[in-house]
């Protein structure tokens, strides 16, 4: 991206309150203020355009460095965003803390130092800010050379020092177990090969996956729960997710400090995750709670609201799908193609990516195929699908369904084809796909209403004896295959 359109992208997300503080703080600075002028005339703009700048700008001698004056103006937001956003946060009392300790020390002011050091030590415990701990560790040393204010020994230090690096190298054992178990699930989804489970059983037989004891840290702690989620979301047990999302919620709740300013939102991940086990395994009475505690740790950042958007938006749809109220979908797609217009361009691609899933196969279950073919070519045109294989595979197959149900019976024959190559291609042509590949291919040849019943009993006699094979029994879980063949056979 181009430094100019990354400032105008900048200055476009300020609310009202950040422009208003950022004036405020740049009109305590010395020297022109040419860069307002200049901040002003980007914040009026729909789109960047440098030459529209130079152009009203063409009497003013800043523009003759108008490079100069947008870096300049660039950092300076940036400058007064931190002193806006960053009084509270725990950051900014350890970076304090860390600018108190050197002057303190320069000053050979050694009591104040040390004193800011215990206080420093203290806060980066309480909040698991490792990584402060160590520098302040490192900053405590000085004193062990300074002979004349010995103000600590040294084995105290060292060894505080060597259990905070254990505690860093235990957390980025469990950090690494999550990316290998969440790429797995990403690329495979809810396992149906034998190997697979095998592979994932020993993976549980790991010290760290046995007790929760073998974490040393609450942040470890949570890491370890969240691996279990995830392993029991490969095997496709919701029960089992909800039990444990709702131990890394009681988690969280009981401490909530390491958890507290970061920038990845423990709560949000935790929530959302539990509305939507709520739903699946029809605990409804705990759903207000959820979303009463979601919205409570969720702050007036576009990210945050976006971010709600998303879950009430993922909630409203599978809320519709398991009551099947049909009846609701068009207000609610209005609300949600108007949130996608508002908040275009700016979604975490992971949940838009499940939001395009679950209203493709919401319309696909209510009928409506031409709106389910405009979210299943959203969905699988996303230039981030292939980090959801596991979606991806499923939204082939329900492809083909909505052509079938469009009677685009010409354009099946291709993509019958190129759906088998795709799977082929990545040795994903389980039981489950060979029978609706192989389905859809004899109904684009069917003439009598009396075959095509007959085919669709068929399907189902052999949906129905791989629905509870271990290996088969997940796939289920993506879309109601035989909810649509028991449809069809009503219907004939």
């Amino acid at each position: 991206m181009r430094p100019s359109v990354e400032l105008f992208n900048i200055i476009k997300s300020l609310s009202k309150s950040e422009k208003r503080y950022f004036k405020l703080f740049a009109s305590l600075q010395e020297g022109d203020k040419n860069y307002l002028k200049l901040f002003d005339a980007i914040d009026e703009m729909a789109a960047y355009n440098e030459e529209y700048i130079k152009k009203i700008f063409s009497k003013e001698k800043f523009i003759r460095q108008l490079t100069f004056t947008k870096n300049y103006l660039y950092n300076l937001i940036f400058k007064s965003l931190y002193r806006y956003t960053s009084s509270d946060s725990v950051e900014s009392r350890l970076n304090d803390l860390i600018f108190r300790c050197n002057f303190f020390y320069k000053k050979a002011l050694y009591r104040e130092f040390k004193n800011s050091i215990d206080t420093g030590k203290k806060l980066a415990v309480d909040y698991e800010r490792f990584g402060y701990f160590l520098q302040f560790v490192s900053l405590e040393k000085l004193s062990i050379t300074d002979v004349y204010h010995p103000l600590s020994a040294d084995k105290p230090i060292l060894d505080q020092e060597e259990l905070i690096i254990e505690k860093i190298s235990n957390l980025s054992v469990y950090d690494s177990y999550v990316s290998m178990i969440t790429g797995i699930y990403r690329e495979e989804g809810r396992t149906r090969e034998d190997v697979l489970f095998k592979y994932i059983e020993r993976i549980k037989k790991s010290p760290l996956l046995i007790s929760e004891d073998y974490a040393l840290s609450i942040l470890a702690k949570e890491r370890y729960y969240y691996l279990l989620q995830l392993i029991a979301d490969i095997y496709g047990d919701f029960e089992q997710m909800y039990k444990i999302c709702s131990k890394r919620l009681d988690m969280v709740l009981s401490n909530p400090k390491p958890f507290s300013d970061r920038t990845f939102n423990y709560w949000q991940d935790i929530l959302m995750n539990l509305i939507l086990f709520s739903i699946r395994n029809n605990k409804s009475q705990n759903l207000i709670d959820y979303l009463h505690l979601l919205e409570k740790h969720s702050t007036n950042s576009l990210s945050d609201k976006i971010y709600i958007f998303l879950v009430q938006a993922i909630l409203s749809v599978n809320l519709i799908i398991n009551e099947k109220r049909w009846d609701k979908i068009n207000v609610l797609m209005e609300r949600v193609e108007l949130g996608l217009e508002i908040y275009k361009n700016k979604f975490d691609s992971n949940y838009l990516i499940v939001l395009y899933d679950a209203v493709s196969r919401m319309f696909v279950e209510a009928g409506k195929y031409l709106d389910a073919l405009k979210y299943i070519n959203l969905l699988l045109n996303h230039p981030f699908i292939s980090a959801r294989r596991d979606i991806e595979y499923n939204a082939r197959l329900l492809n083909l369904i909505i052509h079938f149900e469009l009677q685009n019976y010409d354009y099946l024959e291709y993509l019958i084809i190129s759906t088998y190559r795709f799977l082929y291609k990545r040795k994903k042509v389980y039981k489950l796909e060979t029978l609706v590949l192989n389905f859809i291919r004899r109904l684009t040849k069917i003439q009598t209403d009396d075959d095509l019943k007959e085919n669709f009993e068929l399907l189902r006699k052999d949906l129905t004896a791989i629905y509870n094979l271990p290996h088969e029994k997940n796939i289920f879980l993506y879309f109601d295959y035989l909810n649509w063949v028991n449809k069809k056979i009503s219907a004939a």
